[in-house]
């Protein structure tokens, strides 16, 4: 996705191009927000709506829920998860994205090599 000599900035305008059909895995809890026009302009800062997301590639081995919601090591455990499944299955892109309190969130687009 990005060579040596990519600024943070640039890499984050190629991840803000990719459409939810470019990203094999997904760990996202937040279906309906990403089919909605109103939350991709007021909170995404997009023009569009991301889109609908394939069951089949959701939570593929559930959530932070499913795995007892480990309080400070979600994150961590999502990626590491994601990473391992994307390897296993041969897929090239992968996204975890995880809530924290107070209604803030993270996300990350994991590329294999």
């Amino acid at each position: 996705m990005a060579d040596d000599d990519v600024t943070p900035e640039q890499l984050a305008d190629q991840i803000r191009q990719l459409k939810i059909e470019d990203i094999l895995l997904s760990t996202v809890s937040t279906l309906g927000q990403l089919e909605s026009p109103t939350f991709a302009h007021d909170d995404l800062n997009r023009t569009q709506a991301v889109g609908a997301i394939d069951p089949a590639r959701l939570n593929v081995n559930g959530g932070s829920i499913a795995f007892g919601g480990p309080f400070g090591a979600t994150g961590a455990r999502l990626v590491l998860m994601l990473a391992n499944e994307m390897e296993r299955r041969g897929v090239e892109l992968g996204l975890a994205a995880v809530c924290g309190a107070g209604g803030l969130g993270c996300a990350i687009v994991l590329e294999r090599g």
